[in-house]
């Protein structure tokens, strides 16, 4: 019984780890493939037509290396920085003795449910001096109360002797939360830091919302990300691109 049940475990599992992979095997084999087998929706494991033309049209926008420096450099400090903070502010929520812990606790979180909108987050960043500034991308992002949640109740699950052998040996917060707190959180912290910068580089290259961000708050060439310059890519003229488009703005003309 244990065998016919692994193996149809593994089939099942087989399966729908090729329905994940697919759709990127799909997108790279249509950059690859000629414009016509594309559009006749003739690509569905191989390519046709092989050429490379879209990623010389890809190569010859300007910037594009710039954009992607500050792409991946957005991505690794934004990682960086909310891991820290985030570990840090879930923290201090543990703790009973922190003034006015629940009424904070509870101000933060309602935060995860209401956004303020479009105009006051652009006065907001315009009024801390954010705008056309690289710091716009990593200083609004370093906090994110979901994340914060979720290390808050790990941590909240450890043995308080850990810390209570610590503090009675002189330890402080900061000398705790690094040297014991924060080690104890890896399998965590590895499970937020994926979800924290993932837009940035796969999800920010084809996601509207994500462009919107660099496109209203960052008015100069120089520090805009990879967004800004694959959106003004010619897409009539790039099969890849212009797949990708009908598929995912199909009302889009």
């Amino acid at each position: 019984e244990d065998k016919i049940y692994n193996i149809i475990g593994l089939i099942v599992f087989t399966i729908i780890t090729l329905i994940c992979v697919y759709p990127f095997y799909y997108l790279m084999i249509c950059t690859i493939s000629e414009q016509k087998a594309v559009d006749l929706n003739q690509i569905i494991l191989l390519p046709r037509g092989i050429n490379f033309d879209n990623y010389i049209e890809i190569f010859k926008i300007q910037n594009l290396g710039n954009a992607a420096f500050i792409s991946v450099a957005r991505t690794v400090l934004t990682t960086a920085i909310s891991l820290v903070l985030t570990s840090y502010m879930a923290y201090f929520f543990t703790k009973e003795n922190m003034w006015k812990r629940k009424f904070w606790y509870r101000f933060t979180v309602v935060t995860m449910y209401f956004s303020a909108g479009m105009i006051p987050v652009y006065l907001n960043n315009r009024m801390l001096g954010l705008v056309n500034s690289f710091w716009v991308y990593v200083i609004p992002s370093c906090l994110s109360v979901y994340n914060m949640v979720l290390v808050k109740t790990n941590i909240e699950a450890m043995s308080p002797e850990l810390e209570e052998s610590a503090y009675l040996d002189g330890a402080g917060y900061m000398t705790r939360f690094f040297k014991i707190v924060m080690p104890l959180q890896t399998p965590i912290l590895a499970t937020i830091s994926p979800e924290t910068g993932s837009q940035s580089i796969i999800l920010a290259a084809f996601k509207r919302p994500a462009c919107l961000l660099p496109i209203l708050i960052v008015g100069i060439p120089k520090h805009g990300a990879s967004t800004i310059p694959l959106d003004e890519l010619p897409i009539t003229h790039c099969a890849f691109f212009n797949r990708l488009r009908y598929r995912l703005i199909p009302n889009e003309e």
